[in-house]
């Protein structure tokens, strides 16, 4: 949906650019050197405006002067070849935005892993710094936690999803300073960046060659 609406955005930004183009079609020329009838340029720039508008209609274009229906069959060639690049430029991103939704997923799997290991640091930190009978206690309940959760040890055990994600990373082209992935550290309480950047392009991060 996201594609559509991008692409009826560009059909309405095209839509007014050709208006636009005969707007200024008939407006003086002020390097002239003659004598600019602005009442004409008026009524001309009114009557090519209606064709245009016939044109887009799909009506017959006709009762006007030649000049008038090339310029605006020129416009609305020229209409119809923005709309068809951009359609093709919308097509193929939402082609490779598709096949990148696996790629996506196994990311997102390694993200929930990086955040028990983020978890299970900071409990070890709580316990190095209490007595050692709260420590013992902190640890029995810590049997339980994100950490040890069978789904997170599974994934942090794949070796077929470790090697995945360093072919996604791999294939990927990393912009210039890294902001996603700086920013995304932030986000993680301060996870260090090497663990996050494999996941920075589900934040728009990252593009594919």
């Amino acid at each position: 949906m996201q594609h559509v609406y991008a692409y009826k955005q560009c059909q309405r930004s095209n839509l007014e650019l050709a208006y636009q183009h005969i707007h200024d079609a008939y407006k003086p020329d002020l390097n002239s050197m003659e004598v600019q009838d602005r009442d004409q340029l008026a009524q001309e720039r009114q009557v090519a405006t209606h064709l245009l508008d016939l044109y887009f209609e799909n009506q017959p274009l006709k009762d006007a002067d030649d000049k008038h229906i090339k310029k605006v069959e020129a416009e609305g060639r020229l209409y119809e070849k923005h709309c068809r690049k951009d359609r093709e430029f919308l097509l193929n991103q939402m082609i490779s935005t598709t096949e990148r939704v696996a790629d996506h997923y196994r990311l997102f799997l390694l993200l929930l892993v990086e955040f028990a290991e983020e978890s299970h640091r900071d409990q070890q930190k709580k316990m190095s710094l209490t007595r050692p009978e709260e420590s013992q206690a902190m640890q029995s309940a810590a049997q339980t936690n994100f950490y040890l959760n069978r789904a997170i040890q599974a994934l942090r055990d794949s070796r077929q999803l470790h090697q995945q994600a360093e072919e996604i990373i791999l294939k990927a082209i990393w912009p210039a300073g890294d902001d996603h992935a700086n920013s995304l550290c932030l986000l993680v309480t301060e996870l260090p960046c090497d663990k996050v950047r494999p996941i920075a392009h589900l934040c728009g991060g990252i593009q594919y060659a």
